[in-house]
C-alpha cells in the first residue's frame, strides 16, 4: 500500500498531461507513503530478528548488531539527508519562495489611505493576508474562470475610481487572466512605476491619474525609428517619494524587429542620476518590435522620485536604446531629449526608515547626523550591484543620513579609498547630500540620501581595498568604515 500511494500520484500527473513545475508541489500528499517505507527499509532488520527464535539471557548475536548498525546509520543518514536539504531550503537565495513578506514591506511603507491592493488570482488571498494586516481595499480580479471582460473591466473602473496607486501582485496568470484583461486595463488607464519579478510573483506599481495633462507638441527624430511628437507631464513640482506622470508621444517613422527601451532619468548639475525608470513602450505592451510605420504611440510611464531626494531643480531627459546592446538611438545632436526642469520639493512629514532600501545598515552617529546605511557599486549598475569592480572604473556611493538635530552649517564628507597599511588611493569630497540642499536646511529626523562617486586610478593594482568616511565638521573629527571592494 505505501507503494501503491507513493506512484498513484506521479502516475495520475503524468498520465493526465498535469506534469508542470507549478504542480510539483501537490506530489506533498505522497510524503507520508514515503516516510513509510523509509521506516520500514529502517527497521526491516529488527523485525526480522524478532520473528527468530531466541535464547533467554544469551548475548545480541551478531544479526542483533549488525541490524542495530544498520538503524543507527540509517538514522544519521537520514537526518544528514534533511539537515542538508533544509539548509538548502533556509539558505540558498535559489529556493527561495516568493517574497510577500518584502512586498508587504514595500506596501507598508509607501502606501497611504488613498492606495489599494491588486491579486490576480484567489490563492494568493491567504499566504498574503498572513502578511498584510492594513486596511487598504484588496482586489480580488478576475473574479470568476474563465475571465468576463466586460465586468472585470467595468470593477476595475469602479473600484479604482479616485485611488491614487495600486500595488498589483500578479501570479499565475496564465491560468487566472491568460487574456491579460486586468493589466492591459491599468496598462492603458495608469502609469506603471515598477515591474519586478519576486519569485514567482510580479511586483507592479502603478500610479493612477491625479490630474488631466495636456500634451505639448514636440518635433525630435530618433533616427531612422520614430519622432518624440508630445510630451505631457502631471506636474512641474512634485515632492520626493511621489510619481512623476509622463506621457510621451511617438509617432513611428520606420518598422523594426529591434525592442527598443525608453529611458526616463532626473539629473542634477553634476549629472548624478536621482530617479530612473527603462522600461518597454505603453507599460511594456507595445514593444518597439509590433511598431508600423505611420502609427502613433501613446506612451506612459510614472517615474518615482525615491524618497530622501534632496529638494531642488532637476533636468528630465529621455531616450531609448537596444534592449539587447544597450546601445541609444540618436536624435541629430544627441542620444537623448531634454524635457525640461523638474522641482522636487521636501515631503510635509518624512519618509519612515522602512521607505529606504539599503545594501549595508550602519547606524553611526556622526556629529549632529546618523548614517543610517550606504549603496555601493560601479557607477550605472545600481540593477545589478554585484556587478565587479575593474580598475578605471567609477565606484557610486549611496549614503543614507538622518538629521538628530538641525546640523551645522555647510557639514561635508570626504570618502576616502584605502589599501594596505592605511594607504590614501584616492580620495573625494562633498556635501552630505547635494550642494543645493546643505544639511542646515534639514529638519530633525528627516532622512536624505547623498550620492559620492570615486574614479579608481587606471593603474590600480587588483586587491581588496577599504572605504572610508570622515565627516570633518565634528569635534573631534567623527568616521565610519563603509565597506570593502574587490578590484579585478
Amino acid at each position: 500500500m505505501p507503494t501503491l500511494w507513493l506512484l498513484a500520484p506521479l502516475g495520475l500527473m503524468l498520465a493526465f498531461g498535469l506534469f508542470k513545475e507549478a504542480y510539483l508541489k501537490f506530489l506533498l500528499i505522497a510524503s507520508p507513503a514515503l516516510a513509510l517505507l523509509l521506516a520500514r527499509g529502517l527497521l526491516l532488520p529488527l523485525a526480522l530478528l524478532r520473528s527468530t527464535p531466541r535464547v533467554t539471557g544469551a548475548a545480541p548475536t551478531r544479526s542483533a548488531w549488525l541490524a542495530l548498525a544498520w538503524l543507527t546509520l540509517g538514522l544519521i543518514g537520514v537526518s544528514a539527508g534533511a539537515a542538508l536539504a533544509l539548509n538548502v531550503y533556509y539558505t540558498d537565495s535559489a529556493f527561495a519562495r516568493d517574497d510577500y513578506r518584502g512586498m508587504v514591506r514595500t506596501i507598508n511603507a509607501l502606501a497611504t489611505p488613498q492606495d489599494a491592493i491588486l491579486l490576480d488570482a484567489p490563492g494568493q488571498r491567504d499566504v498574503f493576508s498572513y502578511y498584510y494586516r492594513g486596511n487598504l481595499p484588496v482586489l480580488a480580479l478576475p473574479a470568476q474562470r474563465p475571465p468576463l471582460a466586460a465586468e472585470t473591466t467595468a470593477t476595475l473602473a469602479r473600484d479604482l475610481a479616485g485611488k491614487r496607486r495600486v500595488y498589483a501582485l500578479f501570479w499565475a496568470t496564465d491560468e487566472s487572466d491568460p487574456q491579460r484583461i486586468v493589466e492591459t486595463w491599468l496598462d492603458q488607464n495608469a502609469y506603471k512605476v515598477q515591474d519586478a519579478w519576486q519569485g514567482n510573483v510580479r511586483f507592479v506599481i502603478y500610479s493612477l491619474p491625479q490630474a488631466t495633462a495636456p500634451m505639448q507638441p514636440l518635433a525630435v527624430t530618433f533616427a531612422p525609428l520614430a519622432d518624440l511628437a508630445g510630451l505631457a507631464l502631471s506636474v512641474p513640482a512634485l515632492p520626493s517619494g511621489e510619481v512623476l506622470e509622463i506621457t510621451l508621444r511617438w509617432q513611428v517613422k520606420a518598422a523594426t524587429a529591434q525592442r527598443y527601451k525608453v529611458f526616463l532619468q532626473l539629473l542634477d548639475g553634476a549629472d548624478q542620476v536621482w530617479a530612473q525608470r527603462d522600461a518597454e513602450p505603453a507599460g511594456e505592451s507595445r514593444p518597439t518590435s509590433t511598431w508600423q510605420p505611420g502609427e502613433v504611440i501613446e506612451d506612459r510611464h510614472g517615474l518615482l522620485i525615491p524618497p530622501g531626494t534632496p529638494p531642488g531643480r532637476y533636468r528630465l531627459i529621455a531616450g531609448l536604446y537596444d534592449a539587447a546592446t544597450g546601445v541609444r538611438l540618436r536624435t541629430s545632436d544627441a542620444d537623448f531629449v531634454d524635457l525640461g526642469l523638474i522641482e522636487v520639493t521636501r515631503p510635509d512629514a518624512p519618509w519612515p526608515r522602512a521607505a529606504f532600501t539599503m545594501q549595508t545598515v550602519v547606524d553611526r552617529q556622526l556629529g549632529d547626523v546618523i548614517l543610517l546605511g550606504y549603496n555601493h557599486y560601479p557607477r550605472g549598475f545600481s540593477h545589478a550591484p554585484e556587478t565587479p569592480l575593474r580598475r578605471g572604473d567609477i565606484l557610486h556611493l549611496d549614503l543614507f543620513w538622518q538629521a538628530v538635530a538641525t546640523p551645522m552649517q555647510g557639514q561635508q564628507m570626504t570618502v576616502s579609498l584605502d589599501g594596505p597599511a592605511s594607504s590614501q588611493v584616492v580620495s573625494e569630497a562633498g556635501p552630505l547630500a547635494s550642494a543645493g540642499y546643505p544639511s542646515s536646511q534639514w529638519q530633525p529626523g528627516e532622512i536624505v540620501r547623498g550620492q559620492l562617486d570615486l574614479t579608481l586610478p587606471a593603474d590600480l593594482p587588483a586587491g581588496v581595498y577599504r572605504v572610508v568616511m570622515h565627516v570633518p565638521g565634528t569635534i573631534p573629527i567623527a568616521g565610519a568604515d563603509i565597506g570593502m571592494v574587490n578590484i579585478e
